[in-house]
């Protein structure tokens, strides 16, 4: 019997192919399409990372590389969004987006990675939402069909004994420099542009500023009050630092603030004016399908893990902060939390104390070991000696990339070293 993973990708071949298989003719066609499929996804992964020049809009007319891309690409990207939706739904006001009706507009959709990704997100939550309304936007016709052919294969391959919510899709071609013109409704509960900003204005010097007037043009219009904007990019340095500049520049020109990942709307430290070289991402664990895996001794690829660098936007100056407080705290408000309430009432407290992203694999050298921490004090390396060692910060050890912690008592050395003392209290959130 397939497993939810190698199932899924079952129906992504399906799809391709246009014939319904059986496990077995599954697993046969795979392995005999597998030599074919490693040589269009190590082309494509060649374009993504060395060969950006390539990087065109109509890259998947090739059908060798859109088959690639189906395959491998598809199912990575669209467990990355689900990691983000994870990260909303963990805010004591989040649950409420999955229990009323939800707009989706999903920005230069590709073959629909996002849309999946969120119908995904629905399949494997218990306060799924009664109907989602999804606009698909993108500027090649095959991208357009593709998505909606796999939304359709989707929602008649998510388990049945499910209540699904009702699920709707209209697609739009549109080229996103000429602006959106959709049909009158109600605004967008999340606006999602997912790999889609690195690849517009690349010729021109301005272009973090072009990719603003887009991004601003369509949330200013389309993003609900209470929505969030989510922009999602490669982890490479090159992509990762315009997002970043982006990113700021949305929350210079707007009313806009960060949700996650950062833990503040501050600009970014990483790249401040003294910062030529460092840029920020998300990196997480990953079990790829056995599929995936056999492809990946063939590329020479690594997915382990997923990398990928993102930010998301509301106007509720709702934070990944308040997220991480009441997911370590939630056990203490026995009797509910009252939406009426200020998220932020949720740091009372923790004055004296501080909220961290950590933003760094673990370092480990002789006698101490150290992390990278970003938050409103800046980008700090933070280290913590062996002898130093103690139950108040025990959860020192167990950092990981991602995370949230909350400090108290931290010893600043300068503004970019900071120790982790005896009496130093260290926390992980989430």
């Amino acid at each position: 019997m397939l497993d939810r993973s190698d199932s899924f990708l079952k129906l992504l071949f399906e799809c391709i192919y246009g014939k319904t298989l059986s496990s077995d003719t599954f697993y046969s066609l795979a392995q005999s399409k597998l030599s074919e499929i490693a040589r269009g996804v190590a082309e494509l992964s060649d374009i993504y990372t060395r060969r950006r020049q390539c990087v065109s809009k109509s890259l998947l007319n090739d059908p060798l590389l859109r088959r690639a891309y189906l395959i491998y690409f598809f199912p990575c990207n669209l467990f990355k969004l689900k990691i983000i939706l994870k990260e909303i739904l963990a805010h004591p006001k989040g649950s409420r987006f999955l229990k009323r009706e939800l707009r989706l507009l999903d920005v230069g959709c590709g073959p629909g990675t996002q849309l999946l990704g969120f119908l995904d997100f629905l399949a494997e939550e218990p306060l799924a939402t009664g109907w989602l309304d999804c606009v698909a936007v993108d500027s090649l016709r095959a991208n357009l069909q593709d998505a909606q052919h796999l939304f359709e294969q989707y929602l008649r391959w998510v388990d049945p004994s499910r209540d699904f919510p009702k699920c709707t899709l209209q697609t739009y071609l549109a080229e996103l420099s000429q602006g959106l013109l959709l049909e009158p409704k109600r605004k967008f509960d999340f606006i999602i542009f997912g790999n889609v900003l690195n690849e517009l204005f690349l010729e021109t010097e301005n272009r973090i500023e072009q990719r603003c007037e887009v991004v601003s043009a369509i949330w200013k219009q389309w993003l609900a009050p209470e929505g969030f904007l989510i922009l999602i990019e490669p982890a490479l340095k090159e992509t990762s630092r315009e997002l970043l500049l982006l990113r700021d520049l949305l929350l210079e020109k707007s009313d806009l603030k960060i949700y996650s990942p950062c833990v503040h709307s501050l600009r970014c430290p990483a790249v401040a004016r003294e910062n030529l070289s460092d840029w920020c991402h998300e990196d997480r664990a990953w079990s790829p399908p056995s599929l995936i895996q056999k492809i990946d001794s063939l590329v020479g690829n690594r997915k382990s893990s997923l990398k990928y660098s993102y930010a998301v936007f509301n106007r509720m100056g709702l934070s990944v902060r308040e997220a991480g407080l009441w997911q370590s705290q939630k056990m203490a408000f026995r009797g509910g939390y009252d939406q009426s309430d200020n998220p932020a009432d949720l740091l009372t407290g923790q004055r004296g104390s501080q909220i961290w992203r950590v933003v760094s694999e673990k370092i480990e050298e002789k006698g101490k070991s150290s992390v990278y921490f970003c938050g409103s004090e800046g980008r700090a390396k933070v280290t913590r000696l062996k002898k130093h060692t103690s139950s108040r910060n025990e959860d020192f050890k167990r950092l990981d990339r991602g995370q949230v912690v909350t400090t108290t008592g931290l010893k600043k050395k300068n503004s970019k070293d900071w120790r982790v003392e005896s009496e130093t209290q260290l926390k992980g959130l989430m």
